[in-house]
């Protein structure tokens, strides 16, 4: 079997659906591929088992942490001899299928005990947990924590007293020991190094180093008297950070008590940050490939941080004059989100300041700060914003710089107020990927802004400023800008008069989107009309338009319908390339549509065309529009119904503005996906 490990990361098995190789997230950070090295550095040196599985049994990839736990090899791996399923005994696979039935609901599933039979034969028992990969219907990435330690240490206190002390304090896990009547009566002495609480206090202190979100379920955990594993946070004494650890509370059999319960618990920190890790690289790749806007990239990357990894974080960038200028700043707490505003378009930082987000402008590298101090703020900040900044807290730091190219362009600070978080270098690899991140969307953003305004003004100028003014006829456009941010530019009406009072309309869409469907959008339209001062005929238009764009813009593709009203018959002779059908409504109210074969033009040599000729007496109306006003939703057909519904209606032609009036009768409150063109004419 080929390997799957690839020189510059992690593959897994093809997809069982197709899907766009440039999205992001686990969705493109892992993107079904552990690409990135600073990804791979996670996966691999976990100190806990990680594993990408189907729900077949294949297990696809695995880190060196699992493979040693479960006695296989890399090889063995490669060679595809490793399978979940194969590795279960029987009677824990029904609790293996119903992980996968609550994964198939929720997107994950929550952590249990089980067994792994290892390669020698011997069981392993384990805890597991894991979580869909986004943008798949059967694989998942699933954390395993090895409990043999914890399970031989168990089994070793129940036979005696005397016995699990001895082996208690000879475990590098926390051990401890309770009663209904005495409360905690023993802690061994892993637990008062780690704590700083002597075993005579821990009675009356142990709340004292629990996280205080944490105690609640502690403690209704303890109230249901049954057996229970929890997940909280310690703090350490020899730093005051809080650590995630996994404890199982058991009942055992106690000569002198008759019953006591037994607590061993083991540091997953760096487990738990892993799997935050992960999840933070997914949620950040999606959710800052929803805008271009740039301001709301902006918010994207602090909604991202804050309250999950800071209380608090700000983005700053640098302006033309070499300021270290603060564009947007978040704090979780609303009672501070004023300060938040304060330092907001401001440089509040002294020239002198040559720590945190200055190093990281300075050295373009990722600052870490365990500790900040009052005289520290004080001696970085402009004494009006010191007040401002001590009010938003600060305790821990991440300045983290972000890149344009090879510029440093910007930075992310991160804080965490107080003691409840303090930063380590495992929180590292995450955040500078955020900020990788950030720059790319902070560059896009920029970048489609600016071609956003100069395909908005060509836009605004390829549209006709008046429509014409003909007796018996009245017109009407509306251009209408739809949601999606990169698609301005590609739609068009027009309308004029020739010399011999006959009236050219047109209507056209050009595939693609933003400044280059903007420009090709506008030479179509100038093609269509100055053709059609010589050739009065909507086939010879399309023919002129068609060999420039063969010629000159040979993979581009613009669908029109053109048609020439004689005002003195009352009649239109059209033509269409590829476009939707014109509708016409009758003075009896029928809906007819003018349909016309013929390809796009830049491919009208693929399928026949012609021309065509209908009556538009008194009475009736007219409208050409583009597929904007129809596909607001995945129903075409739904989309095309409410249309000819709504365009049969009397109020339609008597409004002042019939063409306005008819697509915001259409579309839905929040507006078409697309652009939309429309034009219609009333024939009195």
């Amino acid at each position: 079997m080929a390997a799957r490990r690839r020189s510059a990361g992690l593959e897994t098995r093809a997809p069982s659906q197709p899907r766009d190789p440039d999205a992001p997230g686990i969705t493109g950070a892992l993107d079904r591929t552990v690409t990135d090295a600073r990804l791979r550095r996670l996966f691999d040196a976990s100190v806990v088992g990680i594993v990408i599985a189907n729900n077949s049994g294949a297990i696809l990839d695995a880190n060196a942490a699992f493979l040693e736990m479960v006695g296989y090899t890399r090889e063995d791996l490669e060679d595809g001899r490793l399978d979940w399923r194969s590795l279960t005994p029987r009677e824990w696979l029904p609790l293996d299928e119903r992980a996968i039935e609550e994964m198939a609901r929720r997107g994950a599933f929550g952590q249990y005990e089980k067994e792994f039979v290892r390669k020698d034969g011997t069981r392993l028992p384990i805890s597991v947990g894991g979580a869909r990969i986004a943008g798949t219907d059967d694989e998942q990435i699933c954390y395993i924590v090895d409990l043999s330690e914890i399970r031989a240490a168990e089994s070793a206190l129940r036979r005696s007293e005397s016995r699990y002390r001895i082996l208690a304090e000879a475990l590098p896990q926390i051990v401890m020991l309770a009663n209904a009547t005495r409360g905690i009566i023993y802690v061994n002495q892993r637990y008062q190094e780690y704590t700083g609480i002597s075993s005579e206090e821990v009675g009356t202190r142990w709340h004292e180093v629990v996280h205080p979100d944490d105690i609640a379920e502690i403690t209704w955990k303890r109230g249901t008297g049954e057996s229970y594993e929890v997940e909280y946070r310690l703090r350490r004494a020899s730093d005051g950070a809080y650590r995630w650890h996994f404890a199982r509370c058991m009942k055992i059999p106690d000569e002198r008590d008759g019953e006591v319960w037994l607590a061993a618990a083991m540091d997953i920190d760096d487990r738990k940050r892993a799997e935050e890790s992960l999840r933070f690289i997914e949620k950040a790749a999606s959710r800052l490939s929803e805008s271009l806007d740039l301001q709301t990239t902006f918010a994207t990357v602090l909604d991202l941080i804050v309250p999950d990894f800071g209380d608090w974080a700000s983005i700053t960038l640098r302006s033309d004059d070499g300021r270290i200028e603060t564009i947007a700043a978040h704090h979780g707490d609303p009672a501070k989100a004023h300060l938040a505003r304060e330092i907001c378009g401001i440089d509040y930082f002294k020239p002198t300041h040559s720590w945190g987000t200055a190093e990281a402008y300075r050295s373009g590298k990722p600052q870490l700060l365990s500790r900040i101090t009052r005289d520290s703020v004080r001696a970085a900040v402009k004494e009006p914003y010191v007040s401002a900044l001590e009010q938003l807290g600060f305790g821990s730091l991440l300045a983290l710089p972000i890149f344009s190219g090879g510029d440093v362009i910007g930075s992310i600070g991160i804080v965490s107020d107080g003691d409840r978080r303090t930063y380590t270098p495992q929180d590292l690899p995450a955040m500078e990927e955020l900020a990788r991140r950030a720059g790319f969307a902070i560059e896009n953003a920029r970048r489609y802004e600016r071609e956003h305004r100069v395909a908005s003004v060509l836009q605004e100028a390829a549209l006709p400023r008046r429509l014409p003014e003909l007796a018996g006829f009245r017109f009407d456009g509306y251009y209408k800008a739809g949601r999606r941010e990169a698609q301005i530019g590609g739609d068009w009406f027009d309308a004029l008069v020739l010399s011999d009072g006959r009236v050219v309309v047109s209507v056209g869409d050009v595939a693609g989107s933003g400044l280059q469907a903007a420009v090709l959008m506008s030479n179509v339209r100038q093609l269509i009309r100055g053709a059609a001062h010589v050739y009065a005929n909507p086939m010879m238009m399309f023919d002129v338009a068609d060999r420039t764009l063969s010629s000159e813009h040979e993979e581009s593709m613009v669908t029109a319908f053109v048609g020439v009203i004689d005002p003195s018959h009352r009649s239109m002779l059209y033509a269409s390339a590829g476009h939707l059908p014109a509708l016409l409504r009758t003075p009896d109210g029928r809906i007819v549509e003018l349909q016309a074969p013929g390809a796009p033009l830049g491919y009208r040599d693929m399928a026949p065309s012609d021309s065509r000729t209908a009556l538009i007496p008194p009475g009736s109306c007219l409208l050409l529009y583009t597929d904007g006003l129809v596909e607001w939703s995945h129903d075409v057909i739904a989309g095309e119904a409410v249309l000819r519904r709504r365009f049969a209606e009397a109020e339609v032609a008597s409004s002042p503005h019939p063409a306005r009036a008819l697509v915001e009768s259409v579309l839905p409150a929040s507006g078409a996906v697309d652009d939309v063109a429309a034009l219609i004419v009333c024939i009195d």
